[in-house]
């Protein structure tokens, strides 16, 4: 079997390369990315103002990859810059 498609989604127009017949099931899955990303920024946000740090700072969405594999599953990844 070979490797479903991936789009990088960045920014409005990268849905352009994206074909046509599987924008729908794209845009679906992005705003199920956009839920669980609001959801990931309350829970983000309570921990900030735990120890006191500005949420902007820890929080930033930088994209969306969509994998046309027929699947609904979300991968969600976390990364962390921390200055020493």
């Amino acid at each position: 079997m070979s490797k479903p498609n991936e789009y990088e989604i960045k920014e409005v127009a990268d849905f352009l390369k994206v074909p046509e017949d599987r924008l729908d099931d794209c845009i679906d899955e992005f705003k199920e990315c956009l839920k669980t990303t609001r959801e990931s920024r309350a829970t983000l946000k309570t921990l900030a103002d735990i120890v006191d740090q500005d949420a902007d700072v820890i929080t930033k969405f930088c994209g969306f990859i969509w994998v046309d594999d027929g699947k609904t599953k979300q991968t969600i990844e976390i990364t962390t810059e921390v200055d020493v």
